[in-house]
């Protein structure tokens, strides 16, 4: 390769030497077409944007991605072309970033270091640029979660974000002793295991801190066939089990999902072959009359160690509630009405969470945590009546197929902890 072409590649260096291969692939990052984001979320009227924002968790700032990973769900394209604009999306950072969830995420069926391209004035930005213009918007408890296989021609690109991270921490000491703040998870299997760790032997060389460098890299994530959850592009996988991870969700919250392509609500459910990859999702369109809004929920405060943790310390959240839709009036932004959006899906789901919580709590627990469990109980039978009651209009036979086996494991699980202390 010309060494013209290659020193124009910055912040690529030396390091990780670039072939004819990955300078296509950074090229067509960098030439996809652009959207700009600020047009496209405005074009909603005032009143309803605040209800769009708090449920924002997930902006997907290019489309396609060149990750490759073995082990994804998504079947997407394997290749960029179109993604939103610096300048529009920095104008929409300053305007609305403070507004969106605690933790603020930059892809969607993608990998954030495939964010790349050309500003206005002809020069190049990518994925850290897009981080340093989010992150001074930011209130002071948001975080941005960063998970990537490390896509080829990214590597340097890594090791500037996570320089940057640790300067930004060490502003802080809250911030510095937080590894869960603007935390990058690795995701690792045979095929990038010696790129991630050259990346992590690069920061050592660089003299960043020790305890910063370990606290990213502890929440790494190796992933081989047996921890491949089956579901997604994968549902017809002949291994797959119907009532364990296999079934869960590619998705982690309810809310808003931002794209290229426009505005979604999105909602968690379990997958099944009816629903590969276990979420509903459903385009908001500005000219409605009416925006149909779910309210916004983080999964993390529902998946097993979080409820085992919350049950232990006597807290009541400790189900994952039904889907909650807002229906908003799109000119004036008064809420019409709320309702509960039926779904076995998501009760299967939220019976496993739970079923699963308690396999990871000890045989002995404290008053709190006891009546924490009897809360539970109680909450879980109301969704089993209501779910049983949908069984005659429920089309997905899969569902129906699991909620009983899985409703007896859980009472069972949850009769048995009961009656140990009433005994």
């Amino acid at each position: 390769m010309p060494e013209s072409r290659q020193s124009d590649l910055t912040p690529q260096s030396n390091n990780f030497p670039i072939t004819d291969r990955i300078y296509s692939l950074i090229e067509m990052r960098r030439n996809r077409d652009p959207v700009d984001i600020l047009q496209m979320f405005e074009a909603f009227p005032e009143p309803v944007r605040q209800s769009l924002l708090k449920g924002m968790q997930h902006l997907q700032f290019t489309d396609g991605c060149t990750g490759g990973c073995p082990w994804c769900s998504f079947d997407v394209k394997r290749k960029i072309t179109s993604g939103f604009d610096f300048e529009s999306f920095t104008q929409f950072a300053t305007k609305y970033a403070k507004y969106l969830p605690e933790r603020v995420a930059l892809y969607w069926a993608s990998d954030p270091f495939d964010i790349s391209g050309n500003r206005q004035d002809g020069t190049s930005y990518d994925y850290d640029d897009v981080v340093s213009a989010l992150i001074p918007h930011l209130r002071r408890e948001q975080k941005i979660y960063t998970s990537t296989t490390v896509p080829k021609g990214t590597e340097a690109i890594v090791v500037k974000l996570l320089q940057h991270l640790q300067d930004v921490s060490k502003r802080d000491i809250t911030l510095y002793n937080d590894t869960s703040l603007h935390t990058v998870r690795f995701s690792i299997t045979d095929s990038n295991k010696e790129t991630v760790y050259s990346i992590k032997r690069q920061l050592y060389t660089l003299g960043l801190d020790a305890k910063y460098i370990e606290g990213q890299f502890r929440v790494a994530k190796e992933v081989n066939e047996e921890t491949i959850k089956k579901l997604g592009k994968f549902i017809r996988h002949p291994e797959r089990q119907v009532i364990s991870r296999d079934s869960m969700t590619v998705a982690c919250y309810d809310g808003v999902l931002t794209t290229p392509d426009g505005l979604y609500s999105i909602y968690m459910d379990m997958a099944t072959k009816n629903n590969p990859y276990g979420y509903g999702l459903k385009k908001l369109d500005p000219t409605d009359r009416v925006q149909e809004i779910p309210t916004y929920r983080d999964a993390l405060n529902y998946l097993s160690e979080s409820v085992a943790e919350k049950i232990l310390n006597g807290s009541e959240d400790v189900v994952m509630p039904a889907v909650e839709i807002d229906r908003k009036d799109t000119h004036s932004g008064e809420s019409l009405e709320t309702v509960v959006l039926p779904s076995l899906r998501r009760d299967a789901l939220t019976f496993f969470y739970a079923l699963t919580a308690l396999g990871l709590l000890p045989e002995s627990v404290s008053p709190q945590a006891q009546n924490s469990l009897r809360y539970m109980k109680t909450e879980l039978e109301k969704r089993y009546a209501i779910a049983t009651s949908q069984f005659s209009s429920e089309i997905d036979e899969e569902a129906k197929f699991v909620i009983k086996p899985l409703w007896k494991a859980l009472s069972e699980k949850l009769n048995a902890f009961l009656s140990s202390f009433d005994s």
